[in-house]
């Protein structure tokens, strides 16, 4: 092997030896600059109005919700939204009502990562909670109607004390 084919060969296997150490030590990624500052807590109808969804996207906020119950009404189907690697359910406005649709009742959708959803398991409807992260437009299907719809993509959850 000739000596410039070696430093080639080990120039290249020090790079790809490197490079997921410096991909993954990077700082977390910056938040839109139109978010208000992280853990800003705001009223969940106002961060699943229509009018303010686009506002919130991508933010790191925290909104107050009551526990309604687990999955997706019967028939529903989360267009663009991950449900093998997140846990949905419904949750109030405290103090609020669930909607009636489809002869079933029905309340704001969230979600939040299978590994982060223990907790869910344990609540029951009318617990007070804090869900921290953005909602997230989707199309939701429900038989053969599309409908637009947002979900809370709530990194983590927490009891309200």
């Amino acid at each position: 092997m000739t000596q410039k084919y070696a430093v080639v060969l080990a120039s290249a296997f020090t790079a790809l030896v490197l490079l997921p150490i410096s991909v993954g030590a990077g700082p977390k990624e910056k938040l839109p600059s139109y978010c208000p500052p992280p853990g800003t807590t705001v009223p969940l109808t106002k961060a699943m109005n229509p009018s303010f969804i686009k506002d919130f996207k991508g933010c790191d906020i925290v909104v107050e919700a009551t526990f309604l119950k687990m999955g997706t009404p019967q028939g529903f189907k989360l267009g663009g939204y991950d449900i093998k690697k997140n846990t949905t359910y419904q949750v109030l406005e405290p103090g609020g009502v669930p909607q009636s649709a489809f002869g079933q009742s029905i309340g704001t959708f969230a979600g939040t990562p299978k590994a982060n959803s223990d907790i869910l398991f344990q609540l029951k409807q009318g617990d007070l909670l804090l869900l921290r992260g953005a909602p997230v437009e989707l199309t939701t299907m429900f038989g053969l109607a599309s409908i637009g719809a947002a979900l809370f993509h709530a990194d983590s959850v927490t009891r309200k004390p």
